[in-house]
């Protein structure tokens, strides 16, 4: 049976789950406090613990009291204790969605508190394609070892690795030689590939600083000096998202979404959706998003099908229509529709881009692996004329 509390069936109660010396209980404080509004304070006052003195009283969804004992929740029965616990918390849980109120947890105290219902955003199904954030993640690896010339197992390792740069048939499309070396880490470690000239250089840096630290100032100085010295330097730092399947949500903005496919983009390469499409690899754009303000185009998210099993996402929004949402609204729109093709959406961002970074956890991505890349000293000396 299916229990709830019966504090939810009082139209401004707050109530408590706690976790006892006597294992984990219902508890229904009469008069207990948890602070209203959905604010960022998380603290709970005065919440009277039930010793096994009062007789609890728990209720159906309907609304109708009855009594509980003892026998319910003690020792002796421990697997009706689980029962009737995960049963109550369920009802809880979805009893308090449907009266707009918000879980809030602290201290292994679940509490719930008032909130806008409006806002809440429910998680999306992907039709009939489902996909976890392991397979994911796996997916993700073997396309560095493709882009690297390694195996897979490389980037799960605790220790780093060096090998020689080979970038494989199936790389990503994007990737343009000449590439000095190239320093990847999933968390782990680092993979590091590079061309015989500086593998030495390579590996005697990862082996000097902890693999974190290489991807960073001042201790990256310390490579970029001894790479000079040969005619390289560094060019680029990215840090990399992938969805977290229990994150995404179905978002909503003012403005009507549209779902585009490749033959609507002819007319959009423009500069102000550079980052959602690129000019130069028009025939790898192949998906987009856009938000309308009646018949204009005010934000675009699309991907590029930089790899066989992996598309990557980028957006813009118009200057006007900024701080609203959109972003968001059309990045996980169409993680969830490039999920739906049996592919991997991926999101790429500077560390430093705080704007990007936001939108990408907004949209439930997570941070899940940083590149460095060296160049020829005059390739990168171009870029910054």
């Amino acid at each position: 049976m299916a229990w709830a509390l019966r504090s939810l069936c009082w139209s401004s109660a707050k109530c408590a789950l706690l976790t006892t010396s006597q294992g984990p209980m219902v508890v229904l404080p009469d008069g207990s406090c948890a602070p209203s509004g959905g604010g960022s304070r998380r603290t709970f006052l005065s919440c009277p613990v039930w010793t096994g003195q009062q007789t609890p009283t728990a209720a159906c969804a309907s609304g109708r009291a009855a009594p509980m004992h003892w026998g319910a929740w003690g020792p002796s029965a421990t697997n009706k204790l689980r029962r009737v616990y995960t049963g109550a918390l369920l009802a809880t849980t979805v009893n308090a969605c449907n009266r707009g109120l918000k879980a809030v947890c602290n201290g292994g105290i679940l509490g719930l508190c008032q909130f806008d219902k409006s806002g809440f955003a429910k998680p999306i199904q992907c039709g009939e394609k489902f996909m976890t954030n392991r397979e994911m993640m796996e997916i993700a690896m073997r396309q560095s070892a493709e882009d690297m010339g390694c195996r897979e197992e490389d980037f799960k390792t605790n220790r780093n690795v060096v090998f020689p740069l080979k970038l494989g048939k199936n790389s990503r499309k994007y990737l343009k030689k000449p590439i000095t070396c190239n320093f990847v880490s999933y968390g782990n470690n680092i993979a590091a590939a590079s061309i015989p000239e500086t593998l030495e250089i390579v590996s005697e840096y990862i082996g000097k600083f902890e693999f974190y630290h290489c991807f960073e100032a001042p201790n990256m100085h310390w490579l970029n000096e001894r790479l000079f010295e040969k005619g390289h330097k560094i060019c680029f730092m990215a840090e990399y998202y992938l969805p977290d399947i229990s994150r995404i949500q179905v978002l909503s903005c003012a403005y009507k979404t549209r779902i585009l496919e490749q033959e609507d983009f002819g007319d959009l390469y423009l500069p102000e959706w550079s980052n959602a499409l690129c000019n130069d690899r028009k025939h790898l754009d192949v998906l987009g998003v856009g938000a309308y303000d009646g018949n204009i185009l005010v934000g675009l998210a699309a991907c590029s099908a930089d790899c066989k099993d992996m598309w990557q996402i980028g957006v813009d929004v118009l200057p006007k229509y900024r701080r609203q949402g959109i972003a968001s609204v059309l990045t996980s729109t169409l993680t969830k529709e490039i999920i739906n093709r049996d592919k991997v959406p991926f999101y790429c961002t500077a560390w430093s881009n705080i704007r990007s970074v936001r939108n990408a956890i907004k949209s439930g991505f997570v941070p899940a692996w940083v590149e460095m890349t060296a160049k020829p000293t005059n390739i990168v000396d171009e870029m910054n004329l």
